[in-house]
């Protein structure tokens, strides 16, 4: 990706661990295909993650897809952009928040309330600075983890599901910001509520 790309008119973002390369590109060119030609600079995604966080992309973004899995609650990064983009949709109806929940199964015991992540994730996150608010951290993970989107099965993720879920992302856009869409044989519902649990 190139870092002197101009993210002032960024629609989506896709964050992630940096480990689950295997779902997060498949899921990213899946989105790329629904908007059939996405402009530069609207779709942020990088495959191999950097260290600095890009704040102007998680301040124009449009829909903030997050994919949720147990590295990516161990890493500091992506703990961090899930902070920034949970405050700016908590401060503007501009940004809607997309938690999909990866490998759901080996911590969703540790996702019930605030005192169970702060029990499972609180050490690691200590360690990451003495900025990080791990009571925040911890109360904005059990939110994403009551409105989240879509559960992905790691021995269950194939085109179809993908391709559900990248629709569903892409609609979510405001409808004047959405691009033509390549339409498929697939049908998918998209007026799902926001605290709808989907398991696709």
């Amino acid at each position: 990706m190139d870092s002197n790309q101009d993210w002032s008119e960024c629609l989506i973002f896709l964050g992630h661990s940096g480990h689950r390369e295997h779902i997060a590109e498949p899921l990213y060119n899946e989105i790329v295909k629904r908007m059939r030609y996405p402009a530069p600079g609207t779709i942020f995604f990088e495959s191999s993650l950097t260290s600095e966080i890009p704040s102007d992309a998680i301040d124009a973004c449009r829909i903030a897809v997050l994919l949720i899995s147990p590295k990516f609650l161990r890493s500091e990064r992506p703990m961090r952009e899930l902070q920034l983009l949970v405050e700016r949709s908590q401060d503007t109806s501009m940004l809607t928040m997309y938690p999909i929940f990866y490998d759901i199964n080996a911590i969703d015991e540790h996702l019930e309330s605030e005192s169970a992540v702060l029990e499972k994730w609180g050490p690691i996150w200590s360690k990451f600075g003495e900025d990080v608010d791990i009571e925040t951290w911890a109360q904005y993970l059990v939110e994403m983890r009551k409105a989240s989107w879509d559960v992905l099965n790691p021995n269950n993720v194939g085109e179809t599901k993908l391709y559900v879920a990248a629709t569903k992302i892409v609609m979510k856009l405001p409808r004047d910001l959405q691009p033509e869409l390549v339409h498929t044989h697939t049908h998918t519902h998209t007026h799902t509520h926001i605290h709808t649990h989907v398991c696709i």
